[in-house]
């Protein structure tokens, strides 16, 4: 396995990311909650999500999820079938984009308590396949599940290796982002030029995670943090040379708590498309 830095996207194309997109031929998903529910399903403009924690807050254009002294984990899923993931093929590329914000920014600490992944939750030995309900343990919805996530640490000021991508490969634990012992790092890169030097407040930020299969046995993961009013980014990739899943139906959020995180995380937008890869 190998790592490498990418080089900062620009702004214009956070941008035009941003601006309002018809659906197409490859968008799974592309959701900005315009009708202010998270809990219809009709992909492509909207995923249910559900979560282990508090109700989510639900307005136009915000699903917020409130944090306190314990963690909580949320689930949605970009696919119709729960027993038919999405297959990446080589050459192709698989991209999720979130439009968040934060509220009560932790002060610097020392935890990666955001994580957030994509997955094969439809080839995993869960029974149901999917979450359904109004409620779920975040110590559940981890057997047999593959996939990639960011771990990342957030807070006011960020420390030199900020983020981590990782791979999980303790897949039979129930717990599906909770043990990080449970996964396999691809890659911690050196945040050597801190223009991203930490969260802010109330700041709209785009965070990227993308899949390319580079080969038979070969995937790429990248992520990008974008701070879309000063410009400032994060970013960095990960070559995993072992890769044996290219099936994703899911993704999962996590967060520890607001002492590592914040009080509130809203989404305001979230995208996954899956296209020709771009490099």
């Amino acid at each position: 396995m190998k790592a490498k830095h990418l080089f900062p996207f620009s702004v214009a194309i956070s941008l035009l990311l941003l601006a309002p997109q018809g659906s197409r031929a490859g968008v799974l998903l592309d959701d900005s909650w315009a009708s202010s529910s998270y809990r219809e399903q009709s992909l492509p403009r909207h995923s249910a999500w559900f979560s282990s924690g508090t109700r989510p807050g639900v307005a136009t254009n915000a699903l917020t999820f409130y944090l306190h002294d314990t963690s909580f984990m949320a689930i949605t899923y970009f696919t119709e079938d729960p027993e038919q993931p999405v297959e990446i093929a080589p050459g192709k590329e698989l991209t999720a984009t979130f439009w968040l914000s934060l509220n009560d920014v932790a002060p610097a600490n020392p935890s990666f308590g955001f994580r957030l992944g994509l997955f094969n939750f439809a080839g995993s030995s869960l029974v149901p396949k999917r979450v359904s309900g109004k409620k779920f343990s975040s110590a559940s919805q981890g057997q047999g599940v593959q996939g990639y996530a960011l771990f990342q640490n957030m807070s006011a000021a960020l420390g030199t290796t900020p983020l981590n991508i990782r791979k999980r490969t303790a897949i039979e634990d129930g717990l599906l982002l909770g043990k990080t012992e449970d996964w396999t790092s691809l890659a911690r890169p050196t945040n050597s030029l801190p223009k991203f030097a930490g969260f802010t407040n109330d700041v709209v930020y785009t965070l990227t995670v993308s899949l390319q299969r580079m080969a038979p046995g070969s995937m790429l993961v990248g992520v990008t943090w974008s701070n879309m009013i000063t410009g400032a980014q994060l970013a960095a990739s990960a070559t995993d040379t072992n890769a044996t899943n290219f099936a994703f139906d899911g993704i999962a959020l996590r967060a520890m708590s607001d002492q590592t995180t914040a009080r509130s995380i809203t989404l305001k937008r979230a995208r996954v498309e899956l296209a020709p890869a771009t490099r």
